[in-house]
């Protein structure tokens, strides 16, 4: 049997008691639990069916039977009275040894304490603590559940990475590390430049992530600069050819030099001429073969796309800025408008192998393609890789969700998040860097 124990407490003037709360609805005790019948808390259920017992019994004998049967009848009715005052005493029993019971917390009851002074209820503390050290014996700790995970909040829900379609198996696999030492799979910026808001962002792509033993570097690349007056912002981008061995520190070098020599082209003051992108990309093509030749390496292993912009500061006149871009390859620039995205430069992939392209670095820096697009007051300029291209175009979904997402320039965690996105088929490096142009004021469009 469970040891019954006994509080014992000092009462100290001016602390009032906490009366032990009713137990409706059954016999209360003092651990909590309840009896499933009425016990000695409730005795008159248990007379009051005795006597209808005896009652319904003595009616039946006088409609149906004779007197001299009453006195049977009446004995039945006690018989009755005595079997359920048993049964009563069983449950409680059964109830003081914890079984057919059920627990209920109650939440105590508000009582007004009297007031009293600090020095009063400091005394009070002091006796009750040694009283209840001296008379009670050493409690045992009762082990707690463990720490259980947060709730998920509105706000993790709207980090959680964008699915078109469905979450794919590649797209939420663990990341892999390469086997040799190589650049960080994800790496951002922004910034601002005049008025223009520039995001920018390179993530690894499932294909190159998921596998340990296939597991390779982020073969996209981009650099951001200026024109040394600040009259330009210099973005360029490169995807490295997967065939390539060391592709992606072919587009590293590219994106770099081409920044570089569009710098040193690009003089104060001076209008760009079509020969600047020429000489860009001649410059880029000789940087890749220089290391090569530094490794012993053939600039094969070294070959990437490349597509350059350069986007004034500020507006003409008339809001306008004239961007011009060059490329080399499947990379891409849009226009990102009220009317959603137009494709306004980059080779299309097109024939049976779309990831076949006849014009890349170093091997073909004159077969380069230019042209100019007037950027307009509320637009944005994307340069990307097809990894992100390629979900514009082949994606249903994706052009009306990044379109709504990118209206506005989003906070940098936000834009990394949504080029990490997970859509079926989806599965190279992406690349983006956007430019936001500000509203016009004067509502031009």
């Amino acid at each position: 049997m469970r040891p019954h124990t006994r509080a014992e407490s000092t009462a100290s003037p001016g602390i009032a008691r906490r009366p032990a709360p009713s137990a409706p609805g059954g016999t209360a005790r003092a651990d909590g639990h309840r009896s499933l019948v009425g016990g000695p808390g409730r005795p008159w259920v248990v007379w009051l069916t005795g006597l209808l017992s005896i009652a319904v019994a003595a009616i039946l004998v006088e409609q149906f039977g004779s007197r001299r049967e009453l006195p049977a009848a009446l004995l039945i009715g006690v018989l009755v009275l005595v079997i359920n005052r048993l049964l009563s005493l069983g449950y409680d029993w059964l109830s003081a040894r914890g079984i057919g019971t059920q627990t209920e917390a109650r939440p105590p009851k508000p009582v007004a304490l009297a007031p009293t002074s600090s020095a009063t209820v400091s005394r009070a503390r002091e006796e009750s603590s040694s009283t209840a050290s001296e008379n009670s014996a050493p409690t045992r700790r009762v082990p707690q559940d463990p720490p259980q995970a947060p709730p998920r909040t509105p706000a993790d829900a709207a980090l959680q990475p964008l699915a078109f379609v469905h979450p794919t198996q590649l797209g939420t696999a663990d990341w892999r590390l390469p086997a040799e030492p190589s650049r960080s799979g994800v790496h951002a910026d922004q910034a601002t430049i005049g008025d223009l808001i520039v995001r920018a962002a390179a993530v690894l792509g499932p294909s190159h992530r998921h596998d340990e033993a296939k597991a390779t570097p982020c073969q996209d690349a981009y650099q951001l600069g200026t024109t040394r007056d600040r009259g330009h912002l210099l973005v360029a981008v490169a995807d490295g050819v997967s065939a390539s061995r060391y592709s992606e520190k072919g587009s590293a070098i590219a994106t770099h030099s081409a920044v570089l020599a569009l710098r040193h082209a690009i003089g104060d003051g001076q209008d760009i001429g079509v020969n600047v992108f020429d000489k860009t990309f001649h410059e880029a093509a000789g940087a890749i073969v220089q290391e090569g030749r530094r490794v012993r390496r053939p600039p094969t292993d070294y070959r990437t796309t490349l597509i350059t912009a350069v986007v004034p500061s500020a507006p003409d006149p008339y809001g306008v800025r004239r961007v011009r871009l060059a490329w080399l390859g499947d990379s891409s620039a849009w226009v990102l408008g009220a009317d959603g995205w137009s494709r306004v430069a980059g080779t299309e992939k097109s024939g049976f192998d779309r990831n076949t392209i006849e014009s890349c670095l170093p091997g073909r820096p004159g077969e380069l393609l230019q042209t100019v697009v007037d950027l307009r007051p509320g637009q944005a300029l994307a340069l990307m890789s097809d990894g992100l291209g390629d979900a514009l175009s082949d994606v249903s979904s994706a052009p009306e969700e990044l379109a709504r997402r990118w209206a506005r320039p989003p906070t940098l965690p936000r834009f990394l998040r949504d080029l990490l996105f997970d859509a079926p088929g989806q599965y190279d490096d992406r690349t983006a860097v956007l430019v936001w142009t500000p509203p016009d004021e004067r509502g031009r469009r």
